[in-house]
C-alpha cells in the first residue's frame, strides 16, 4: 500500500495493487497536483507486457488536469511496449473523461473492473 499527499497533509491517495494473471491497482481518494507525478510514476513502474493491468478509479473522489495527464501517459508507455490495460472508472470520471474526449475512444474506460477485465479479455492476444 502506497500513501501520497502534500506535505504536511494528510493522505490524498492511496494505491493497492493486487497481482495474479492480471495486476489491479486500485486508487482512492483525490489525485491531484500533489500527488499527480508521483502516482503515474507508480502506475508505469508496474506495467507488464505478459500481465495485462487494470487502474481501478472507481473510489477516486477528484481527477484533476494533471492526474489525467498521467493516464494519458500511462496509455503511451504501455502502447510503447505492447502492454494490455484497462480502467475502471467511477460514473463520475466517465462523464469527466468522454466530456474532455479522453474516454471511450482514446483510454481503456470501463465501468467496473469486471468490465475492464472483459475488455482485456476481448483484446487479448490468441494463442494458436
Amino acid at each position: 500500500m502506497l500513501w501520497f499527499g502534500a506535505r504536511g497533509h494528510t493522505k490524498r491517495v492511496q494505491i493497492d495493487a493486487v497481482w495474479s494473471t492480471v495486476a489491479v491497482v486500485t486508487i482512492c481518494g483525490e489525485i491531484d497536483a500533489a500527488n499527480a507525478e508521483a502516482v503515474g510514476r507508480y502506475l508505469r513502474s508496474v506495467v507488464c507486457v505478459t500481465r495485462p493491468m487494470i487502474v481501478d478509479l472507481t473510489a477516486v473522489t477528484f481527477l484533476g488536469a494533471r492526474g489525467m495527464h498521467q493516464l494519458m501517459a500511462l496509455d503511451s508507455a504501455c502502447g510503447g511496449v505492447g502492454a494490455q490495460w484497462a480502467l475502471a472508472a467511477n460514473v463520475v470520471l466517465r462523464r469527466l473523461l468522454v466530456r474532455v474526449g479522453a474516454g471511450d475512444h482514446f483510454l481503456p474506460v470501463s465501468g467496473s473492473i469486471g468490465a475492464a477485465l472483459e475488455v482485456l479479455l476481448l483484446r487479448a492476444p490468441r494463442s494458436s
